[in-house]
């Protein structure tokens, strides 16, 4: 008989979803697993101590979280952030494009916009003048 404890085990997948996200790229290694096979073939119940891994999470589902009018797409296999930006002191909206860096800190994901190309802006126009 199998007793079900594993020292150490191995998955991979391409893609899964996961509380509504799918995710793609999925490698993790679990540790100290209990799964006893009588449990595996009628209901699978699986512990492990512990779980480590990655996986890849599309920049479309950090959408919701830009500014309205703005997404985030790939080009070249990088982060692109474009779209129309409500500037209230221009009374209008620009065209803005950036590259984005992303970095965590805790639980916290930031993105930040690097290398930002801003269309239509008139040139006399600065960040601290506002019209009359």
């Amino acid at each position: 008989m199998i007793s079900g404890t594993y020292t150490e085990v191995n998955i991979e997948a391409d893609s899964a979803t996961m509380g509504g996200v799918t995710v793609e790229k999925i490698e993790a290694t679990a540790s100290d697993v209990e799964a006893p096979l009588s449990d595996l073939m009628d209901q699978p119940t699986v512990t492990a101590g512990q779980v480590d891994g990655s996986f890849v999470v599309p920049y479309a589902y950090f959408n919701p979280y830009l500014p309205e009018g703005m997404t985030i797409t790939t080009e070249n296999g990088e982060p692109r952030i474009n779209g129309e930006l409500a500037v209230p002191e221009l009374g209008r909206s620009v065209s803005v494009s950036s590259a984005g860096e992303f970095s965590v800190d805790g639980d916290t994901l930031h993105v930040t916009p690097v290398d930002i190309e801003v269309a239509d802006v008139p040139s006399t126009w600065t960040p601290w003048s506002r019209p009359c």
